[in-house]
């Protein structure tokens, strides 16, 4: 307790303290905003608690929904969800651009849309893919857009334009997962062939090629700061690399099923990774980067059960948050 009596560097201390403290505990929070009763099994979701809205997909619609409720969305005179409609097929991917209030999105129908949220209006249709799209990301400045699709390629495209600027080759079998380094200068590209693939985005070459996994790759993030990339997927393993050697520094045994989603905190700090059980446990990076233990051997900072599907999970205001469903139909046990 601070009182009156503490001398000026006792109560600096203790302030000190308790600023720390209340980091440590926000660390530690993860918010969940969970759709429920729903008819049928959404596919693809993400929030961004900036713009305090929520999107999510399935039966080839794309849903917005407000975070505040009795708030409608802006742009709109109703507090009902506002529907997109031109998709043709299953939507596998998200992608919100917050600078231009844009939406990018990926789907069976082998299509790339872009979508402005301004007006809830389509703006673009990017078309190139053979096959269905899986994995999309946007460049930081919101001038390209990248892919990955069951045609084992990786597309980048003008997103004012709409045209294939590059393709890239080298993977045997679909891209899953895909993310943008922060300088807008190098693509990462996770397969089903097990290996993990960096690129220049200039050139389409190779950079990097990661080995090691023992399964389907279903994500790929660089971290912040630009030094390190964490992969995981099928095997459930999470493993970071060092960009400037291509070493993996680490590997975790992470829960008993698949890894499906992963982030950094924006400090690069502390990874949360979830499961396909709905897990979700927060990682100590540092720990992870300088200590080289057995993969069984590291332990989570904290481990939460969502009891249901886990779409998206987000960083924003120094904590982390998770979209989850659960539908009607669920077999997931009530929160």
């Amino acid at each position: 307790m601070i009182n009156g009596h503490d001398n000026p560097s006792a109560l600096m201390l203790k302030l000190q303290q308790a600023v720390s403290s209340l980091k440590s505990e926000s660390s530690n929070l993860i918010f969940t905003v969970g759709l429920s009763n729903i008819k049928d099994d959404v596919t693809c979701g993400l929030i961004n608690r900036e713009a305090g809205i929520a999107i999510y997909s399935y039966n080839s619609s794309i849903f917005l929904k407000s975070l505040i409720t009795l708030k409608q969305l802006d742009g709109t005179d109703e507090l009902s969800d506002v529907v997109l409609r031109k998709h043709k097929d299953r939507i596998y991917d998200l992608s919100y651009i917050s600078n231009l209030n844009y939406l990018v999105s990926a789907s069976q129908d082998k299509t790339i849309r872009l979508f402005d949220l301004s007006e809830y209006s389509q703006k673009m249709v990017y078309r190139g893919h053979d096959n269905p799209v899986y994995c999309i990301s946007t460049s930081k400045g919101g001038d390209y857009i990248i892919s990955g699709s069951y045609d084992h390629t990786a597309r980048l495209w003008s997103m004012e334009y709409g045209n294939t600027l590059r393709v890239y080759v080298g993977h045997t079998q679909e891209i899953t997962s895909i993310d943008f380094h922060l300088n807008d200068l190098y693509l990462c590209t996770g397969s089903a062939d097990k290996n993990i693939r960096m690129w220049s985005i200039k050139d389409a070459n190779p950079v990097r090629l990661f080995l090691g996994s023992k399964g389907i790759i279903y994500c790929v993030a660089f971290s912040s700061n630009g030094k390190y990339l964490a992969s995981a997927g099928d095997d459930k393993r999470l493993r970071i690399w060092d960009l400037i050697t291509g070493k993996q520094l680490s590997e975790i045994k992470v829960g008993i099923e698949p890894i499906i989603k992963l982030t950094w905190s924006s400090d690069d700090n502390v990874l949360c990774t979830g499961t396909l059980d709905g897990i979700i446990r927060t990682w100590d990076t540092d720990n992870l980067i300088k200590t080289s233990v057995e993969p069984n051997q590291y332990t989570p900072k904290y481990t939460t059960a969502l009891n249901a599907k886990l779409l998206s999970i987000e960083y924003c205001h120094g904590t982390f948050a998770c979209l989850t469903a659960k539908p009607s139909n669920s077999s997931y046990l009530s929160i």
